[in-house]
């Protein structure tokens, strides 16, 4: 509700998830902010769909997938930020990204809610149409399989990996950023 009165008023804002990923200028922002990752958080399970609102942990939802016996999204064990983030930017890891198990997405669009159905060929490396100025994601709906019995497995690798990535980058001063949101290299 609120957006869609910022949108009515034409009030210049951003929506943000959890600012994981967000820098933001000492100067600060002339707009209003609307963080909506606590608000906005559900994630349910329903046979092999998972449908999560946009504020949800993108790594609680792919760990929750996990416990209920699926597979498809254990890669993002470890992703930091919200459903709603990772849809936006196409977010991956390890060979999996966010659009090959995305099935609908339901986004906010002048002042209309529309839910539509993914079409795959729109996404690329790191960006999706739901980048679009003026679009906000608000819930996505995922696709998963029965757990062939390697998803905990590959997710108890992945996450502590990504940790550990994180962390070595933080004790050696080195950027930070590009060593947990891109792909790292381990040579």
């Amino acid at each position: 509700e609120l957006i869609r009165m910022l949108e009515e008023e034409a009030i210049e804002h951003i929506v943000i998830g959890n600012g994981t990923n967000l820098l933001v200028s000492d100067k600060g922002l002339d707009m209003v902010v609307v963080r909506i990752a606590e608000k906005m958080s559900g994630i349910e399970i329903k046979g092999s769909t998972m449908r999560a609102l946009a504020g949800a942990s993108y790594a609680a939802a792919a760990k929750k997938s996990v416990q209920q016996g699926l597979l498809g999204l254990e890669w993002a064990a470890g992703i930091p930020g919200t459903v709603g983030g990772a849809v936006v930017m196409n977010a991956g890891a390890y060979g999996g990204d966010t659009a090959s198990r995305l099935r609908t997405v339901t986004y906010l669009e002048n002042g209309k809610t529309i839910k539509e159905i993914v079409n795959k060929p729109q996404f690329s490396y790191r960006s999706s149409p739901y980048s679009a100025k003026g679009r906000t994601v608000l819930e996505a709906e995922f696709e998963l399989e029965a757990d062939d019995g390697t998803a905990h497995a590959r997710q108890t690798h992945i996450a502590p990996a990504s940790y550990r990535i994180c962390q070595l980058s933080a004790q050696e001063r080195r950027p930070l950023c590009r060593q947990c949101f891109r792909l790292p290299s381990f040579a």
